[in-house]
């Protein structure tokens, strides 16, 4: 999540070439771990369902580390919880594995 997610807005190579404003708010993996910070990125206009290298998303990562309350949030605020990473798993898949796929979904 690195370099993909970043807590600052900052420009983005790609979203200008594309014609896109060269500037947006994407979420880091330390900010999947606030609240707060999250409803602040998507309230900025976070994108939720960008992927990393792994194919993981900011859903993915907060159910990978038991953040139900997050991921609860990032669903309601339109995370796609069917976005599968390079393993084939999608969030509801992860949450199933851990035992909390009723409490997020």
């Amino acid at each position: 999540f690195g370099s993909l997610h970043s807590g600052f807005l900052h420009p983005d190579r790609k979203t200008i070439r594309k014609g896109l404003p060269g500037f947006e708010p994407k979420m880091e993996r330390s900010s999947a771990r606030n609240l707060a910070a999250v409803k602040q990125l998507v309230k900025l206009g976070a994108k939720l369902n960008l992927q990393d290298e792994e194919g993981e998303t900011v859903l993915h990562e907060a159910i990978e580390e038991n953040r139900v309350e997050i991921a609860r949030f990032l669903v309601k605020s339109g995370a796609r919880a069917n976005l599968k990473d390079k393993l084939g798993k999608t969030a509801p898949d992860l949450a199933r594995a851990k035992n909390i796929e009723k409490a997020i979904f």
